[in-house]
């Protein structure tokens, strides 16, 4: 089941969405990736994906605003 979870990361709110685990830590790496990319920067309605390799792991996260949606490949 995919639960939306709230996240405090870097004083803002994220409504994270995820049916697999992730650790706190690789959480915090996705984001800070996904924000150097310019993630969050844009909130035309559109979601982006950007893909997240962590600790071996493959990470896709589906970004729309606050929103993220991550699958683990």
């Amino acid at each position: 089941m995919i639960e939306k979870i709230p996240f405090l990361h870097r004083a803002t709110a994220y409504n994270i969405m995820i049916e697999d685990d992730i650790s706190f830590a690789d959480l915090h790496v996705l984001l800070d990736e996904v924000a150097a990319r310019g993630g969050f920067e844009l909130d035309d309605g559109l979601a982006e994906i950007f893909e997240v390799e962590i600790a071996g792991k493959r990470y896709c996260a589906a970004v729309d605003g606050l929103d993220v949606m991550i699958v683990v490949r």
